[in-house]
């Protein structure tokens, strides 16, 4: 009988182990898209992940550089204007589709003309992908 739970325990472990390396890969992943999605404006921005915490940290720069030719600072999605914060929230949204794999994607009140502002030329064609 004292093999059972020895067992059950190892294969928890594994199961532990395979979720963690999972969810690692799926926060790489999401930080990646999320860097392509804003550099189509020029925008350059950072997700952190804290899992133990359920947390996660948004930092987007507006401008490569400053107007001193230093970098230019990350801001917290608090700073951010009304554009680029709705900007930042769909290419957060684009990026957490393709990192879930959701079948069926829909968007309520989305403004108009951001398309156009966002992806000047081509739309959102990001959103119309499947």
């Amino acid at each position: 009988m004292p093999l059972v739970p020895q067992a059950l325990k190892e294969a928890y472990g594994t199961r532990i182990g395979r979720w963690t390396d999972f969810r690692s890969h799926l926060g790489q992943r999401a930080r990646q898209q999320f860097k392509f999605h804003l550099a189509n404006r020029g925008f350059d921005g950072d997700l952190k992940f804290r899992h133990e915490d359920c947390a996660l940290t948004i930092m987007i720069r507006t401008e490569l550089e400053g107007q001193d030719g230093k970098k230019a600072k990350r801001k917290d999605t608090k700073s951010l204007s009304g554009g680029e914060k709705s900007f930042s929230t769909i290419c957060l949204l684009l990026t957490l589709w393709e990192s879930v794999g959701c079948p069926v994607r829909c968007l309520d009140e989305f403004v108009r003309p951001l398309p156009s502002l966002a992806f000047p030329g081509r739309g959102l064609p990001a959103a119309r992908r499947g």
